[in-house]
């Protein structure tokens, strides 16, 4: 991997310019995209790339040479226009422990939705909490299938800091793609749902209307 060096109070610091999204953690990823970037300008952009995807404060990139900001910059502007893997990668492995996806939601526990569902609505911000709900560690395994361990949120929650630095990008750009599919199918469904529900309501409040009128017809003609 490529490498850049800065000095800085005599103090000499290396710094690893990632090549591919395999190479972005997780917590890069959320720092990268915690921003609406289509509205920055192009020295705030380079700024913010280069403190999400390499990591240096923004304090030490003004004492960096423009010749190799811009060579940075340049390099990082390949990457964010690429995509990571859609591939929906079924096991991780981090730090030699395999964690599975829960791929079988028909058999989601109310617990896991609900703590999904509150997490998701905050997006990228509780991705690696929502990351370690759904890849958990495999308790068993052969050749065709495997099985994950019970969700329980406290063990949930201390894996977060392991897999927001550990976990790359590129190993659950495919999830984090299905889980978005399914919640725009979600939400078409419950849009679809709703409609169905006020045009319900709209009856019923005709009807009494209606009936209401009725009523108030007959005594009138009475």
């Amino acid at each position: 991997m490529k490498t850049i060096t800065i000095t800085d109070n005599d103090k000499v610091f290396n710094y690893t310019i990632p090549e591919t999204w395999k190479q972005v953690s997780l917590a890069q990823y959320q720092k990268l995209m915690s921003v609406e970037m289509d509205e920055m300008t192009e020295q705030q952009l380079m700024f913010h790339l280069i403190e999400s995807l390499i990591e240096i404060p923004s304090q030490k990139i003004v004492n960096l040479k423009k010749s190799d900001v811009e060579e940075v910059f340049k390099h990082l502007m390949e990457l964010a226009q690429s995509k990571p893997s859609e591939h929906l990668n079924l096991i991780v492995e981090i730090d030699g422990v395999e964690y599975g996806f829960n791929s079988k939601l028909s058999d989601i526990t109310i617990g896991e939705f609900g703590d999904l569902d509150t997490y998701l609505q905050d997006g990228f911000k509780n991705l690696d909490k929502v990351m370690s709900i759904l890849y958990r560690p495999i308790v068993d395994k052969d050749k065709k299938s495997f099985r994950v361990e019970k969700y329980d949120f406290d063990k949930c929650d201390e894996r977060t800091e392991l897999f927001k630095h550990k976990m790359s990008i590129d190993s659950i750009y495919g999830c984090l793609c299905f889980f978005l599919n399914l919640g725009q199918e979600y939400t078409l469904t419950s849009i679809h749902y709703l409609k169905k529900q006020n045009k319900k309501k709209e009856s019923k409040q005709m009807k009494k209307v209606l009936e209401t009128s009725g009523d108030g017809m007959q005594s009138f003609t009475n």
